[in-house]
């Protein structure tokens, strides 16, 4: 300890104050600065939205846009909500740049995709021959707005058209998704077994170079695009069923619901029971784990031969080595001895651990609304990710339109999907990308000028980049709201000294009260720290991202360690603001003197804290992922319909049927963490109420503790007091 450390205010054993009985009642506003500054952001938060929902329109993000910033369905094309694609190779010779300049060929909105394969220059090969009607031909042409093939009279007049690319020289048989007119193969997600495409007559499709459409290319040139539609195909199969059986997933949320009431009301009785029960399954798994890879040791050990030395990234390859086993085996082994001897060693602070987690539960039956109040900061949680998410996509869409003149080689190679997934989203240097105007490209007709992006406001930038950390302060805001308030409601709990006839009758608005009256500086404060945390981790992910394709190892390696260091920096300042509120709520002090309040208070029993803290975290965890297991167990045998009664009554068998699993199971995981939540969070404030409690008391009849006596036995202290029916705190609760 330096010698700074030892002349702070803050780091010095708590002395008796007559006047003291836990909740301070004459307190003042805290860290008022910090919350001016607060809501000056979130004022300026209001004025972005406005801006935002008053220029944007995300229709524009919505629906498809074609060649010349059209958008599909709207105004004049209401009767054309469809965009076509005229060559669809373009995307495949642009490799990843396609997300950045388009697929470089013209696009227009059509009523309905075409529902057969054609070509132009197989027609037109037959018609030298055969002389096929020149107007069924113009009848079958896709083309860009302004250009009629009916006014053109001639067969050669239809070749400009159809070479300088004013009409398609071919099309697929196409299904529209999400609006996009796309070949029925990529729509259906269906495997290539054709490598070309032919009209219904057997001819090959042609594209404007006269070569043959290859299946293949197409889904090259579409690998970003299909892989998105297709995923985004089956999303809308499987949200219609998720609509369908929506009140039966309702039903299993409220299961999961009434399970975690449960949970912790047995935690209440059968505290002691249940914490040992749960370090006897944590040794007992290692124990298993360790048996089992024995047994793949001894099994694969006749067959597999011995120091056979083993590269790969597949973990696959080393499952069939005796020495992978064994040294599983032996690691499994090590743990479980360590467990075991940490358990053996600690057993006196896992008492205390029973002891606190029991008071918790105690203070939670008392404060039954606690259990339900972490929904509260849950739900404006989401209401800040819904804000943030709705302002984000109005900004988005605030851009005037961009333009470009693309110009990709014809000899450019048709890139694999491998290519396409590992290379880098930029341009490459031989492809010529060019701002232009619709101008411009009516002055030349080799010169051809497509719309590429909505953007070009400078500003709009900057805004995105406001709402981004204004929502991160509002968010973690709220979340310290949620911790304060539960904070000063336990603690009330904890100093009153007859329970519950000293409880205040409703402690959580009594809690609510204070903060709103007092504190809402302190919370903007902590919170303002762990959002600065994060905007630096964003910015390093997103200087990771850049560098990953093109940068050297030691930058990788450096960039890695930075977010790995501020990953660590953000836990340990959340553990830090945790306990700093405890003390707000408690002692009524501002951001920094109840920061180094319950820093020195921590480190002065800080043994008692690791234990606490690390058992508590496992027990809780334990039984989220009991509760998720069994209530995941119980929607796959429902939805599945293996449940004969079940099935023949609600018939809620399903397609997609991971779908409804998987939202069950994440429901639930959110659910149970919300309600344990208000258990963990009781353990550390009783925590440091006892610590408070045995450093500003000593048991005497003037100075008691206020503690329970199961708790007293345990710290081996009990009260000095004549009388021997207040020898400990009373918990009736």
């Amino acid at each position: 300890m330096s010698e700074m450390d030892e002349k702070h205010p803050e780091n010095k054993p708590r002395e008796f104050e007559p006047e003291f009985h836990g909740i301070v009642k004459n307190r003042s506003c805290t860290d008022v600065i910090c919350l001016i500054i607060f809501i000056a952001v979130m004022l300026g938060e209001v004025a972005v939205a406005i801006v935002a929902f008053s220029k944007g329109d995300p229709r524009i993000l919505i629906k498809p846009t074609d060649s010349e910033g059209n958008i599909c369905g709207e105004g004049n094309f209401t009767d054309r909500p469809n965009l076509f694609f005229f060559d669809l190779v373009q995307c495949a010779r642009a490799g990843p740049a396609v997300a950045i300049i388009g697929c470089g060929t013209p696009q227009v909105c059509v009523k309905q995709c075409p529902t057969k394969s054609w070509t132009y220059f197989t027609l037109l090969a037959k018609e030298k021959l055969k002389g096929i009607d020149l107007e069924q031909r113009k009848k079958n042409l896709i083309c860009r707005e302004g250009f009629d093939p009916f006014k053109s009279g001639t067969k050669e007049e239809l070749d400009v058209l159809v070479k300088k690319q004013s009409c398609a020289a071919y099309y697929l048989q196409s299904k529209p998704l999400f609006h996009r007119c796309l070949p029925s193969f990529l729509v259906d997600a269906t495997s290539l077994i054709k490598t070309k495409f032919t009209d219904p007559s057997g001819n090959d499709i042609l594209d404007e170079n006269n070569k043959v459409v290859q299946a293949f290319n197409l889904e090259k040139g579409n690998v970003a695009m299909t892989k998105f539609l297709r995923f985004a195909n089956q999303a809308q199969l499987a949200l219609a069923e998720v609509e369908i059986v929506y009140p039966h997933i309702i039903i299993i949320l409220i299961i999961a619901m009434i399970a975690s009431l449960l949970w912790c009301v047995m935690l209440n009785w059968y505290t002691c029971m249940m914490v040992v029960f749960t370090l006897f399954m944590w040794v007992l798994v290692f124990a298993a784990a360790a048996c089992f890879c024995i047994y793949g040791y001894l099994y694969i050990a006749e067959t597999s031969e011995a120091g056979k030395i083993v590269v790969s990234r597949n973990i696959g390859a080393y499952t069939v080595l005796r020495e992978f086993w064994l040294g599983l085996a032996i690691s499994a082994m090590i743990i479980n001895i360590i467990v075991f001897i940490i358990v053996m060693c600690l057993r006196n602070r896992i008492g205390l651990a029973i002891a606190i987690i029991n008071e918790a539960s105690k203070a939670i039956k008392c404060i039954m609304s606690a259990l339900f109040f972490p929904l509260i900061p849950f739900a404006l949680v989401l209401g800040s990710v819904a804000l943030w998410m709705s302002v984000m996509l109005y900004l988005a869409s605030t851009g005037t339109k961009n333009f470009s003149n693309v110009v990709i080689p014809t000899n450019n190679s048709v890139q694999t999907i491998d290519q396409i997934e590992s290379s880098s989203q930029t341009v490459p240097e031989n492809i010529e990308v060019s701002p232009c105007t619709m101008d411009m490209a009516n002055v030349s007709n080799n010169f051809h000028c497509y719309f590429t992006y909505y953007g070009g406001n400078e500003w709009s930038y900057y805004l995105q980049a406001y709402n981004l950390v204004a929502t991160l302060w509002l968010m973690n805001f709220f979340i310290a709201f949620g911790e304060i308030v539960l904070a000063g409601a336990f603690a009330s709990w904890y100093w009153a000294w007859s329970k519950p006839k000293d409880v205040p009758a409703l402690p959580i608005l009594a809690s609510v009260s204070r903060v709103l009256r007092y504190h809402l500086g302190t919370i903007a404060f902590g919170s303002s720290i762990i959002t600065l945390i994060q905007i630096i981790r964003a910015i390093l992910a997103y200087t990771h991202r850049r560098v990953k394709g093109v940068g050297s190892c030691p930058a990788k390696f450096c960039s890695c360690l930075c977010q790995c260091c501020f990953w660590c920096l953000e836990k340990i300042m959340r553990f830090i603001n945790r306990n700093a509120y405890i003390v707000t709520a408690m002692l009524g002090k501002s951001f920094c003197p109840a920061t180094a309040n319950a820093f020195f208070l921590i480190r002065r029993n800080c043994l008692r804290l690791a234990v606490l803290d690390n058992l508590t975290c496992l027990v809780l965890f334990l039984g989220k992922v009991t509760i998720t297991a069994g209530i995941t167990a119980l929607s796959f045998y429902f939805f599945s319909g293996q449940i004969p009664w079940i099935r023949d009554v609600f018939q809620a068998r399903v397609t997609y049927i991971y779908v409804p699993i998987l939202i069950c199971a994440v429901g639930t995981f959110i659910i149970a963490s919300i309600f344990f939540s208000a258990v963990d969070f009781a353990v550390d404030t009783l925590f440091i109420c006892a610590m408070e409690d045995l450093e500003r008391n000593d048991g005497t009849e003037e100075k008691p503790y206020y503690m329970s006596r199961r708790l007293m036995e345990v710290l081996g202290t009990k009260n000095k007091l004549t009388n021997n029916n207040q020898a400990g705190c009373c918990t009736c609760c």
